[in-house]
């Protein structure tokens, strides 16, 4: 599914809700990892944050920050930059609706050497932008973030 939302926005949509319906289905599991009442990160409630409305601004990242960020930088990689830091923006604003969300913590964990690479080079004012943005999100490695600004 993830796979899929990069490619297109909420290309993924038809996965996620097989998966949620496994995951509604294991809720009489004897196993663990299924049950919405076990604790906020596991299967259960990675595929409610994956369906929710009010986390699809990380879902409409993934797309932007991959099909128009990504795979813009092999032909320009100024714009493909500039649309990552875009794609950014949504990701903070899901931090503002639900801080802390596993989705989010999932999303941030996977990308966050490739953000600093990537704005490693690049105009000061997007580069300061970024930092803000990921130090918002993910506070806890915001040193890591300001090294962007070396």
């Amino acid at each position: 599914g993830i796979d899929a939302d990069s490619y297109s926005n909420l290309g993924g949509t038809p996965y996620f809700e097989k998966a949620q319906g496994v995951a509604q289905d294991a809720q009489n599991s004897s196993e663990p990892g299924w049950k919405a009442f076990e604790n906020m990160k596991n299967r259960y409630w990675l595929t409610e944050n994956l369906m929710n409305p009010q986390y699809r601004p990380i879902r409409e990242s993934i797309y932007e920050y991959h099909r128009k960020g990504l795979d813009l930088m092999y032909d320009n990689v100024e714009s493909g930059r500039s649309n990552i830091a875009e794609s950014l923006k949504n990701l903070q604003k899901a931090n503002r609706t639900k801080p802390g969300s596993f989705l989010l913590r999932l999303y941030v964990d996977s990308k966050r050497d490739e953000i600093i690479k990537v704005f490693g080079e690049g105009s000061p004012t997007t580069k300061a932008e970024v930092v803000n943005i990921m130090k918002e999100i993910d506070p806890a490695n915001g040193d890591k973030y300001s090294a962007i600004l070396k």
